[in-house]
């Protein structure tokens, strides 16, 4: 078989292929989409949403009460406290650390979890900073 015919016949089953693989015209055109995904709790989503839902706010209370800065605030000021021997009633040395750095993680567990129960209650954002929904660029440089 000559090469010409070769292309020829090539080229015919390749717009045949194309054809039977073509979408019926009845059928809907437009692009379909998939839903938008569901909001996660994740450190970026967190700081970049304008306004949080009771879902995400409990996610930032979780993410905040069992954080490295927590639990670091609670190791050293049990320290220091362990330091200047209060309460004097408890003992010395790793069991009086143990109470007093247990009992600073309650307080803050029991701050946190007040803070979360009245800004939900309240409607209230529980991060510091919310996110300028205007802000499409870095801040300027103070002058």
């Amino acid at each position: 078989m000559p090469p010409r015919y070769a292309c020829a016949i090539g080229l015919l089953l390749m717009f045949s292929a194309s054809l039977s693989l073509a979408q019926p015209a009845g059928e809907n055109l437009a692009p379909q989409y998939a839903e938008a995904p569901r909001p996660r709790c994740d450190s970026y989503t967190m700081k970049n949403r304008i306004s949080l839902t009771a879902l995400e706010k409990t996610c930032y209370y979780g993410d905040r009460l069992f954080s490295p800065s927590a639990i670091s605030g609670a190791a050293l000021f049990g320290g220091i406290v362990q330091a200047m021997n209060s309460p004097s009633q408890w003992p010395q040395g790793a069991k009086g650390f143990e109470w007093r750095f247990s009992t600073r993680c309650v307080q803050g567990m029991a701050k946190s979890t007040g803070f979360y129960l009245a800004g939900l209650t309240l409607h209230e954002d529980p991060r510091a900073v919310r996110p300028d929904p205007d802000r499409r660029c870095a801040p300027p440089s103070s002058i």
